[in-house]
């Protein structure tokens, strides 16, 4: 795996500084676009300049997260969203290093989802088998047997982390033992 130099990308408040260094004038203003369940997305337009602002002039950055695990998502998923979303706009604008759009937070993020996921993969192959015969999983509204959907799915499952954190619901609901986030034991 390859090593991340996190100095090497800015953080969103080094941005918004250079960003008002440059334009004093300027401003940066965000939206909430969508707050449906744990599910929220910013919108943030920055503007150079009050004539900017006036006529509806901007560049913009979005920016979805989810309620989560995470620490930071458990509590402030809203907060990291509208960050994420003004250092996108900023990339835009140039306020990057070596024209590198991701942001420390947004690597670090990448790097804990990553953990995450091995961990999920962890938790289903150890617990998986303690899952009854007739468990179900209901994916887009359609029940289906839990173990067959892992058995047919398991490339799906490695791939993407949205389907493993459903498939890790199910299994917690099923047997009834938490996953934790974190690679562990299971008696």
């Amino acid at each position: 795996m390859a090593t991340l130099e996190m100095e090497s990308f800015p953080t969103v408040q080094e941005r918004i500084a250079r960003f008002y260094k440059d334009f004093p004038d300027g401003s940066i203003r965000t939206f909430l676009v969508k707050h449906d369940g744990p599910e929220v997305i910013f919108e943030a337009r920055a503007y150079r300049t009050p004539e900017e602002a006036t006529m509806g002039v901007y560049t913009s950055g979005w920016s979805r997260e989810t309620e989560g695990r995470s620490p930071v998502n458990r509590t402030a998923h809203l907060e990291n969203c509208e960050s994420a979303a003004v250092a996108r706009a900023l990339s835009h604008l140039g306020y990057s290093v070596d024209d590198r759009r991701p942001t420390r937070a947004e690597m670090l993020k990448n790097v804990r989802q990553r953990e995450e996921h091995e961990a999920m993969l962890q938790f289903i192959r150890s617990v998986g088998p303690k899952v009854k015969p007739d468990s179900e999983i209901a994916l887009d509204g359609t029940a289906r047997n839990l173990k067959d959907f892992v058995r047919e799915s398991w490339p799906t499952i490695k791939e993407q982390f949205r389907v493993a954190r459903s498939v890790v619901e199910a299994v917690e609901a099923a047997t009834g033992i938490p996953f934790e986030g974190s690679v562990r034991e299971v008696a």
